[in-house]
């Protein structure tokens, strides 16, 4: 429960000081025109945040931060997205595998006290759905939650020891095992490295428990060595997983402790003391609800407010600090740091900087100078050279999920940025563009020389030509990768050579969108012959291209199949293989590219290129009458 008299903190004056020269407050150019909160990093690099009223109370509208064309934040734009139907004040949350923002409740809504209304944000139609709440619950208010490795969400009952899991593929919740204390209210939940749900419980503190996924049960990890929750309001503060492993567990009391997961998955781990802050003018201050990132050089930036020993009564001002490793060092505050801790949104952007307002129209990005360790570095060890636009493009990569949550609050919500979001660098202008970012193969962190994959999409605002490709995850950027966004055309025009037209036309091969042209085999005329040929012709931009290629999208419905890709050479008039392989029965995306002298492959006189696809049996056939489905042809030129 919290207070909003924001009347109450403006009569208490930040505190100017600047104990850390490296620490840098630097204010939004362009401001939003509102108050917001409740901050979450889309896949696709903006901001979502909720907007809330002069007391602090959330509304229905939304609104996202937009990056400028050189990649600032400090100079981006906001802009007014879909609303929800129902107000949204503390609640449960979590990133789905295809970027999509679920909010589950409220502890003050429009749809009640403590709601158990639930809506989800689709970031590429900027609107809002409503889902089902778990069966049985009629309130879920500001319950815990946390994204689990393989993309679900865990939450938790305020007022039992019950749990729901909700599955993004279904959108739908499901029960999940209890908690082993009575209720889940006021906790923190964090995932490890092990890919456990770590926390310390608020009802029945200093206890503390660990969810295990794959054993699907919790378990009980043994006391704190000191008490992390305020005895009279349960409250507590956020955990942020450290490069090490270790969670730093940052209490309202005030204290401090750290986690250790065990090498054995079903042991109880180890716990330790950690560093306590020093008082502010006297007075001892905690994170009495409370955010904490992790900074790009692996600091722990931390707001605290004054508390007293029974905790309830969320005093101002706000007051911020870094853990370095090893002590919790005061730092300058922005401006407006006025109201009490829990008002403070942090969150980590892809540029490093860390974007901070408390409930008011005025955000700042915080820096503190330092870099990451670069073992630390996400790195991108696959992904095509041709970045074609409006088709998914699958990275490979390693440590795309960090080593860390990143951000965490304490409870109420979770804005952990463990996923990757990828940038290109125009290598000309400088303009920087972030791509939607979607389907890592794993939400889990720590993942080591492990390939990770995730999927993007390049989108039409992005010109052709060439760029440094980075992804980013955690505020921390992997080295840039060389690649080219080509010119892309469709085909004006196909023959079916050998076989029967089953259906489509040029529509279904313009866009890889699921809609199909279809062809079934035909009859083998010749000892040489493919019984399914279908020829594409499209319409080059320069009779000497320096980069020719032919990007395909297909599959066939039956095994024993090899395809080849050919081009004409308009010279000798013969068509040269230019790539074959097994065909594939699912919907593969490949590019063959051509070379030697390219022009030979170019009508000079209008310009038409001609790409023949082949498809023949090569081992024993599952169908009869088989068939090849194309999505999507396309020439690349560059």
């Amino acid at each position: 429960m919290k207070f909003f008299n924001k009347r109450w903190g403006l009569l208490v004056a930040a505190l100017a000081i600047g104990q850390s020269a490296q620490a840098a407050w630097t204010a939004l150019a362009h401001q939003p025109t509102v108050p917001v909160y409740a901050y979450f990093l889309l896949m696709d690099g903006r901001v979502l945040a909720n907007e809330c009223d002069a007391n602090g109370l959330g509304t229905v509208r939304w609104w996202t931060l937009s990056p400028d064309a050189n990649g600032s934040y400090q100079n981006g734009t906001w802009a007014q997205v879909g609303s929800t139907t129902f107000t949204h004040l503390y609640f449960a949350s979590t990133i789905t595998p295809d970027g999509r923002v679920l909010v589950a409740g409220g502890e003050y809504s429009t749809g009640g006290s403590e709601t158990n209304k639930c809506e989800i944000f689709n970031p590429v139609s900027n609107t809002w759905s409503q889902v089902t709440p778990p069966a049985g619950w009629s309130s879920i208010g500001d319950a815990p939650s946390a994204t689990l490795p393989d993309g679900r969400m865990i939450m938790g009952d305020i007022f039992s020891n019950r749990t729901a899991i909700f599955d993004p593929v279904t959108t739908s919740f499901s029960p999940g095992p209890n908690k082993l204390n009575s209720r889940t209210t006021e906790e923190t939940w964090v995932v490890l490295p092990d890919g456990t749900v770590g926390t310390w419980d608020c009802f029945g503190h200093p206890g503390s428990e660990r969810f295990l996924p794959s054993s699907n049960l919790w378990i009980n990890c043994g006391n704190t060595p000191v008490d992390l929750v305020l005895p009279g309001s349960f409250e507590t503060g956020p955990g942020i997983v450290l490069p090490d492993g270790r969670m730093f567990a940052i209490g309202g009391t005030p204290k401090t402790c750290f986690y250790q997961f065990p090498p054995v998955l079903n042991q109880p781990g180890t716990w330790t003391v950690g560093p306590v802050p020093q008082n502010v003018n006297g007075r001892t201050v905690g994170a009495e609800d409370a955010p904490a990132v992790l900074l790009p050089n692996g600091n722990v930036l931390m707001p605290l407010s004054p508390v007293t020993s029974q905790g309830g009564t969320f005093e101002p001002p706000t007051y911020f600090f870094e853990f370095d490793g090893t002590n919790i060092n005061r730092i300058a505050d922005p401006p407006n740091a006025s109201d009490p801790v829990y008002f403070s949104r942090l969150l980590l952007l892809p540029t490093g900087e860390t974007l901070w307002t408390s409930g008011n129209a005025a955000g700042y990005l915080y820096t503190n100078g330092g870099g990451p360790n670069p073992a630390w570095k996400p790195a991108i060890t696959g992904v095509n050279n041709l970045i074609e636009k409006n088709v998914t493009q699958t990275m490979t990569g390693t440590q795309l999920t960090g080593l860390s949550n990143g951000c965490s609050y304490g409870d109420e919500y979770d804005p952990s940025t463990n996923y990757p979001v990828v940038r290109m660098t125009n290598t000309n202008t400088g303009n920087v563009f972030y791509l939607r970012t979607f389907n890592p193969s794993t939400r889990r962190i720590q993942t080591g020389a492990a390939s990770v994959t995730a999927n993007f999409l390049v989108g039409s605002n992005v010109p052709v030509g060439n760029y440094n490709m980075q992804v980013t995850v955690n505020g921390i950027a992997s080295d840039n990768v060389a690649v080219t966004v080509p010119n892309s055309i469709p085909p004006r025009a196909f023959t079916v050579i050998r076989g029967t037209l089953v259906s489509g036309g040029l529509n279904q091969v313009s866009n890889s969108d699921d809609q199909y042209l279809i062809v079934n085999k035909g009859i083998v005329i010749g000892p040489n012959d493919s019984p399914l040929q279908v020829s594409f012709a499209m319409a080059s931009p320069t009779m000497s291209p320096t980069g020719l290629h032919i990007s395909l999208e297909d599959g066939v419905n039956s095994s024993g199949l090899t395809r080849t890709i050919w081009l004409l050479n308009v010279q000798t008039n013969q068509y040269e293989a230019i790539a074959s392989g097994a065909a594939s029965q699912t919907d593969t995306l490949t590019i063959a590219d051509a070379s030697g002298n390219l022009a030979r492959f170019v009508d000079q006189s209008n310009g038409t290129v001609t790409t023949k696809v082949s498809y023949y049996p090569t081992g024993p056939t599952s169908v009869s009458i088989w068939q090849a489905r194309f999505d999507r042809v396309a020439l690349l030129v560059n």
